[in-house]
C-alpha cells in the first residue's frame, strides 16, 4: 500500500472541491483531489446544473421556432427534433468543461486520485482505488465536498441523477 503525505486532501470534485483544490494549489500546498467518477466536476457538471442548462437552451430554441412567424421568420412550418443531436451537444459541453478542470488541476499541481475517499482517523484520508488497492494519504487538512444521490420520499417517483439528465426518449 503506497503512502503519500499531502498538505490537503479533498474528497469530491464538484464546484466546492475543485475550487478548494485550485486555491490550495495556488497557495503552494501539496494537494490531492479524490473523485469517484472518471471525470472531474461532480454532480453539478455531469448530471445537474450544466446538462440541465444545455437542455433548457435547446427547449428555448424549440419554443422560439414554434413561434417563428411571430418573430417575422417564415418558412419554419414543421421543425423536427433530433434527440440524439440534443444529447450529443449536451455531452460535448460537459466533456469540454471536465477537460478544462483537468487542465486547471495540472496547472495548479493538484494530484487527482480516482476512487472513493473516506476519513479513517485524524490526519488521514484513504481513497479506495478501483483496482482494490488502497492508497494511504496522510494530510494535515481534509475537506469533504461530496453529494449523495436523490432518495425516494413519499409516493413520488424520483429519477436517478443520471437518468434525469440523459433520458433515452423525449419526455
Amino acid at each position: 500500500m503506497a503512502e503519500t503525505i499531502y498538505d490537503v486532501a479533498i474528497i469530491g470534485s464538484g464546484p466546492a472541491g475543485y475550487t478548494a483544490a485550485i486555491r490550495a494549489g495556488e497557495y503552494g500546498l501539496k494537494t490531492c483531489l479524490i473523485e469517484k467518477d472518471d471525470l472531474l466536476g461532480g454532480t453539478c457538471l455531469h448530471v445537474g446544473c450544466i446538462p440541465t442548462k444545455a437542455l433548457l437552451f435547446n427547449a428555448e430554441i424549440w419554443d422560439h421556432l414554434k413561434n417563428a412567424k411571430e418573430f417575422g421568420i417564415e418558412g419554419v412550418t414543421a421543425p423536427k427534433l433530433n434527440w440524439a443531436a440534443v444529447q450529443q451537444r449536451k455531452n460535448k459541453i460537459v466533456l469540454k468543461h471536465a477537460k478544462g478542470l483537468e487542465f486547471l488541476m495540472r496547472k495548479n499541481k493538484v494530484t487527482t486520485v480516482n476512487g472513493y475517499g473516506r476519513l479513517t482517523t485524524l490526519w488521514r484520508s484513504l481513497p479506495k482505488a478501483e483496482a482494490g488497492q488502497g492508497a494511504r494519504l496522510h494530510t494535515s487538512k481534509q475537506k469533504i465536498s461530496s453529494s449523495r444521490p436523490a432518495r425516494r420520499r413519499g409516493c413520488f417517483p424520483v429519477l436517478s441523477r443520471t437518468r434525469a439528465s440523459s433520458p433515452t426518449s423525449r419526455c
